[in-house]
């Protein structure tokens, strides 16, 4: 234990007496271990935010939709009299459409005019308004004839709940109440939905994009699918359960932030051979001091313990700057970049483990690198060592 001690001091008595060339090893460790925390912390806070919203805006049992719409989107359409051949298949209690069109604004940027049927979409759904109940909104913009409008379009315009909102349909201008804006995590110019009913009044349109089913008590999903093929009978059509819209939903999210993860582990290999340059550095310039060491009675174990205390205690040290830097700019990242750049609120959530597991690789990082140094530490001859200038 005494011999622990000694190589602690030791290591700590080192690195002070090396403040200038230890403290860029530290920031480049805490740099790489801040691009960690911080893009880590906003994927982590984001995916919980998404999957959050998943609890609440994907609330049917089925969503059906053509083949086509995986490689072209929103623009792959439905004709709209499959709505009421769905509807009559056994064991669906409700089904309700989505039908979007891309508008331009005065300035020509694009966002999404969309219509579903608000009196479904009040029983079953569960949309996530910033203020009010959902159901009630959703029936008084269906009877007052208002739209919402999610977060991102809200922000981007500078709209508000109450605020009106111009649409240019066929044959002029016309305007419309907000009744609520509700988070949405699926477009970034932002969306204005209708009712079906006032939508068919601007845009007389024959087409639909997606078809979404809630089955009665006790129906099964497998078999009311394929009665929706056979009813609809057609061979284009996608249909999604609700946990497989779900895991395809994370799917995609997990696979947009993978690189991420790749470029954050290089920069913090490429800070691990700063500390094995510094280390090595460090043992060049301590031969003869090394050598008095190993005179005294220091042997070569403790030798290797001071080496790799001075590796943990930078790795230390980088793990504190570069996670409090870290958390600090992922709250910036959250709450004014992601804001400013999409206009989607994310919730915080602090990376307690994320944190811990950062922590053990970057000491456990630091004291791997301080191996080789360590080694040659330990192997120096006495006499050599003592006689070197």
């Amino acid at each position: 234990r005494g011999s622990r001690l000694v190589a602690a001091r030791l290591a700590v008595g080192n690195l002070g007496r090396a403040l200038r060339r230890n403290s860029v090893t530290v920031a480049a460790m805490a740099v790489a271990l801040s691009m960690l925390v911080s893009v880590s912390t906003m994927i982590a806070s984001f995916r919980q935010t998404v999957e959050l919203w998943i609890d609440q805006a994907i609330r049917a049992d089925l969503y059906v939709s053509r083949t086509g719409r995986l490689v072209k989107g929103g623009d792959a359409r439905l004709p709209a009299d499959l709505l009421p051949l769905i509807r009559a298949v056994p064991g669906v209690m409700d089904a309700d459409a989505f039908r979007a069109l891309r508008l331009r604004d005065g300035q020509g940027a694009q966002f999404i005019v969309g219509a579903g049927d608000f009196d479904v979409m009040a029983r079953r759904g569960r949309l996530p308004f910033r203020h009010g109940d959902s159901g009630r909104i959703l029936r008084d913009a269906r009877a007052r004839d208002e739209v919402i409008v999610t977060e991102t379009f809200a922000e981007r315009y500078r709209l508000a709940e109450g605020d009106e909102v111009r649409l240019r349909p066929p044959g002029g201008e016309a305007r419309f109440r907000i009744a609520g804006v509700y988070y949405d995590y699926t477009t970034e110019g932002g969306l204005v939905v209708m009712d079906h009913r006032l939508f068919q009044r601007l845009w007389p349109d024959p087409w639909l994009n997606s078809i979404v089913i809630y089955l009665a008590p006790g129906a099964d999903a497998a078999s009311v699918r394929e009665a929706v093929r056979a009813a609809t009978a057609r061979e284009d059509l996608v249909i999604f359960s609700n946990q497989d819209l779900r895991r395809r939903v994370l799917d995609i999210f997990d696979q947009t932030f993978a690189i991420t993860y790749a470029l954050q582990a290089i920069a913090l290999i490429v800070a691990s051979l700063g500390v094995l340059t510094t280390l090595g550095a460090s043992v060049l310039e301590r031969t003869r001091e090394i050598g008095i060491l190993r005179s005294l009675g220091v042997n070569r174990a403790g030798i290797a313990r001071t080496v790799l205390a001075e590796a943990g205690l930078l790795g230390l040290v980088a793990n504190v700057v570069g996670a409090l830097a870290g958390l600090a700019l992922s709250l910036i990242l959250i709450l004014v970049i992601n804001k400013q750049s999409f206009g989607w609120t994310i919730q915080f959530v602090f990376p307690g483990q994320l944190i811990l597991e950062y922590a053990a690789l970057t000491v456990g990082a630091s004291v791997l690198a301080g191996l080789l140094p360590a080694w040659r530490a330990s192997r120096l001859p006495i006499a050599e060592a003592v006689r070197y200038e």
